[in-house]
C-alpha cells in the first residue's frame, strides 16, 4: 500500500513539473538618455533579486516560470532598434523580452509632444522610466505587450552630501523601483499606463561627509519664502532672510562714502585689475525668537555684459580681503573673506561611487575604475565672529561650517536649509544661527 501510494506521489510530481509552463528570458535592455542609472544592473546582487522577483510575479500574474535565468544581463538598448521582437529560434516554450529606457523629464515631454505649459510637471518629475515587456509564443503571436511610465519625484531622505543631479535613484531606490513595477506592468488585468515613485536622493561617494556623518541623527529644516524653522539643544529657533539689496560705493565728490583705510586699499586694488561700479550687497537677517537683527554686507563690483538676446547680465566680482560684515545694529560682530573656486586635496569625492547619504553600507560603485576628484568649493567664508575663528566651506547643496577650529555642523540644501547634522561641542543657538544666516545668504550661491 505505501508503495503505491509513493508511486502516485512521484507520478504526481512528474506531472506537475512537465505540465509547469516555462517562459525563456531572452532580450533584456536598457538605455539612459539622463545619466548613469542603468550602471546599477551590473551590480549581481541587485540582478540576482531582480530576477528572483521576476520569476515570483511571472507565476502570480501570468503562471509562468523563467526556464533559466542563470546568465541573464541587460544589454545597452540603441537608438535604432525596434521596440518590436521576433521569435528566435524554435523553443518549446514562449520567450519574454524587457525594455527599460530612462528619459529626462524635458526629454520625455518632447518625445510624447506633452503640453510643455504644464510647469509643475517639469518642476516636480526628475526622470520618467518606460518599462515594457513583450512575451511572444510564436512570431506572430505575442502573449504580453505592455508599457508602464514611471514618474521619479523627489521622496523624504535622511541623506546629506553632494547630490548627483543626472542619478535620481540610489541602487535600493532603483531595486525598489523594479519590484513595484513588475506586479503591474506584469497583471493583463491591470490597465494603469503611469505610476509615480517618490524616491530618496542620490549622493556622490565622498572621504569627509559621509565618515562624518553616518548614522547620525538628522535635524530637519522646514524652509520656505526666506525663512527657516529648525530645533537646536532642544530649543525651536526660526531665522529669516530679506531682499537682496545693493548701495553703490561714492568714490569721488562731497558724497563720497566713508571707508576704512583697509577697505579703501582694497577698492583701489580691485579697480586697478577690473574697472567697474563698487557697490555694498545687502541683505538683513533676523534671528526671530532670539530677537537680533543683522546685516550682512558685502563690498563688490559689479559690470555688466549683454548676452545674445540684447539684455545686460549682471557679473559681480567681491572685493578679495576680509571686508565682508555681519553688522547687529552699529557693532560689526563678524568680519570675513570670500574666496572663490578652492581646491581641497585632502577632501575627496569618488565619482565612481553612489550611496544614499546616510550609511556606509548603501555605498554602490557605479563604474569599474576608480575615479577620485579632489572637492571644489564656489565659495570659502572664514574669518571671525564675536572674536573667535570660523569657516563655512560653501557647495552645491551642502554647508560645512566650523566654529573656534571645530566642525560643528555638516547642513544639506541648495538655496535654504533642509536638514543638518550637529557635530563636535555644541555652541549656543545665537552663535549657530549667525553661522547659518551666514551660510545661506542669497550672495554666496
Amino acid at each position: 500500500m505505501y508503495k503505491s501510494l509513493f508511486l502516485l506521489f512521484l507520478f504526481c510530481c512528474t506531472h506537475s513539473v512537465k505540465a509547469q509552463r516555462l517562459v525563456q528570458p531572452t532580450l533584456f535592455r536598457c538605455y539612459s538618455m539622463n545619466g548613469p542609472v542603468m550602471s546599477y544592473f551590473k551590480d549581481a546582487s541587485l540582478m540576482q533579486h531582480f530576477m528572483q522577483d521576476l520569476d515570483s510575479t511571472l507565476f502570480i500574474k501570468q503562471g509562468f516560470k523563467l526556464a533559466n535565468n542563470s546568465s541573464i544581463q541587460f544589454l545597452p538598448l540603441t537608438k535604432d532598434e525596434s521596440n518590436e521582437y521576433k521569435q528566435n529560434s524554435p523553443l518549446p516554450y514562449p520567450q519574454i523580452n524587457i525594455n527599460l529606457v530612462e528619459y529626462t523629464t524635458a526629454g520625455y515631454i518632447q518625445q510624447f509632444n506633452l503640453d510643455t505649459n504644464d510647469s509643475a510637471f517639469a518642476k516636480e518629475v526628475l526622470s520618467v522610466f518606460k518599462l515594457q515587456v513583450i512575451i511572444t509564443e510564436s512570431p506572430t503571436k505575442a502573449l504580453l505587450n505592455k508599457d508602464l511610465d514611471i514618474l521619479i519625484k523627489q521622496g523624504p531622505s535622511n541623506g546629506i552630501g553632494i547630490p548627483i543631479y543626472n542619478l535620481p535613484v540610489t541602487a535600493n531606490g532603483f531595486a525598489e523601483l523594479l519590484k513595484k513595477s513588475l506586479p503591474i506592468i506584469l497583471d493583463s488585468t491591470n490597465h494603469f499606463e503611469l505610476i509615480e515613485m517618490k524616491v530618496a536622493g542620490a549622493f556622490v561617494g565622498d572621504n569627509f561627509i559621509l565618515e562624518n556623518t553616518a548614522g547620525l541623527e538628522r535635524t530637519p529644516v522646514y524652509s520656505k519664502d526666506k525663512l527657516s524653522k529648525y530645533s537646536y539643544n532642544n530649543q525651536p529657533q526660526i531665522i529669516r532672510w530679506g531682499n537682496q539689496e545693493y548701495r553703490e560705493i561714492i568714490l569721488k565728490g562731497k558724497n563720497k562714502t566713508i571707508l576704512n583705510d583697509s577697505l579703501q586699499k582694497g577698492v583701489e586694488y580691485a579697480r586697478d585689475l577690473f574697472d567697474a561700479d563698487i557697490v555694498f550687497l545687502l541683505q538683513e537677517g533676523r534671528d526671530v525668537l532670539n530677537d537680533k537683527n543683522y546685516l550682512l554686507q558685502f563690498p563688490a563690483q559689479i559690470a555688466y555684459n549683454i548676452n545674445d538676446d540684447g539684455q545686460a547680465k549682471p557679473y559681480i566680482n567681491l572685493i578679495t580681503g576680509k571686508y565682508h560684515y555681519l553688522i547687529e545694529g552699529k557693532d560689526t560682530i563678524a568680519q570675513f573673506s570670500v574666496k572663490r573656486n578652492i581646491v581641497e586635496t585632502e577632501k575627496k569625492l569618488f565619482a565612481h561611487q553612489v550611496t544614499n547619504g546616510f550609511t556606509m553600507s548603501s555605498i554602490t560603485n557605479i563604474e569599474n575604475t576608480e575615479r577620485i576628484i579632489n572637492m571644489n568649493y564656489p565659495f570659502l567664508v572664514e574669518g571671525k565672529l564675536w572674536n573667535q575663528p570660523f569657516k563655512i566651506c560653501i557647495s552645491t547643496g551642502l554647508r560645512e561650517i566650523y566654529f573656534n577650529n571645530q566642525l560643528i555642523c555638516i547642513a544639506y540644501g541648495n538655496k535654504l536649509p533642509e536638514r543638518f547634522v550637529s557635530l563636535g561641542e555644541s555652541i549656543n543657538a545665537t552663535t549657530f544661527n549667525a553661522l547659518m544666516i551666514i551660510a545661506y545668504n542669497q550672495f554666496l550661491q
